[in-house]
């Protein structure tokens, strides 16, 4: 899958669509290096598209980013699938990764 599709994903899963004139999208990210530098790939992606994007880096940990996501503090963020399984729908009895 190539990058632009993988910010389009995360996009969507924010409740965004792509593309749109006037679009403007706030990128989060964790407060750990890799987290970093995936919110930074995703910024560059959204600017190379034309699209006007602010990162706010090193926001805090996974409950901080969900909750600026739910919020609308931000669009979008990195995140790993087993983290969304274990900790953001931990108690939804989930038991397939499917």
């Amino acid at each position: 899958m190539t990058p632009l599709r993988w910010v389009i994903l995360f996009l969507l899963v924010a409740g965004r669509a792509l593309p749109a004139h006037g679009l403007e999208i706030t990128v989060g990210s964790k407060k750990f290096t890799e987290s970093v530098i995936l919110g930074e790939i995703m910024a560059a992606v959204l600017r190379d598209a034309g699209i006007a994007v602010t990162h706010r880096r090193a926001l805090g940990g996974t409950r901080v980013l969900w909750g600026a996501l739910r919020n609308g503090d931000i669009d979008a963020y990195p995140e790993y699938t087993g983290t969304i399984a274990r900790e953001i729908l931990a108690g939804e009895g989930l038991t397939t990764r499917a």
